[in-house]
């Protein structure tokens, strides 16, 4: 489904034996209604160049192991926390404005600690032990980039 003008992904897809799934370059927005919760046996999803701000609705997709938002509009490093993919090993969120953010990585490995790969670096044991406090939600500098995004959005 790469190419085409999708905007929002709503209602399950129905294709439920599916492995790999690419939704790149299309004016995706948003998913709404937890839409890929049929793919059971879905292992990567790709959702490259779309417009897609927020990860809330996204569901729970237990069999992802490489998930692709690369080059879409997430400016808040905290959507990661919504990501319910409990055997993700490869995330990649390049080209967003969270990629800048200079603890981005550890908020990732925070929020998914299955991940072995993230924006194609491989995570290290010092990646995961500084996780634990840089990406913690309690960590004052998380609370900050709470109040500056919502201030940004509004």
């Amino acid at each position: 489904m790469t190419g085409n003008r999708v905007k929002i992904i709503d209602t399950p897809l129905g294709i439920c034996s599916l492995k790999y799934l690419y939704l790149d370059k299309n004016q995706i927005v948003s998913f709404q209604n937890n839409p890929l919760s049929c793919c059971t046996k879905l292992e990567v999803l790709t959702i490259k160049e779309n417009r897609i701000r927020s990860l809330t609705d996204m569901g729970t997709i237990n069999t992802l192991k490489r998930f692709d938002i690369t080059s879409n509009k997430i400016i808040d490093v905290l959507q990661l926390s919504n990501l319910n993919m409990p055997n993700l090993e490869e995330l990649n969120f390049l080209n967003n404005q969270i990629e800048n953010e200079p603890f981005a990585r550890y908020c990732a490995l925070y929020y998914i600690p299955s991940l072995s790969v993230v924006n194609n670096k491989i995570i290290t044991m010092t990646d995961r032990e500084k996780a634990k406090t840089i990406g913690s939600p309690s960590n004052p500098l998380m609370k900050l980039i709470k109040l500056t995004v919502s201030h940004y959005i509004q």
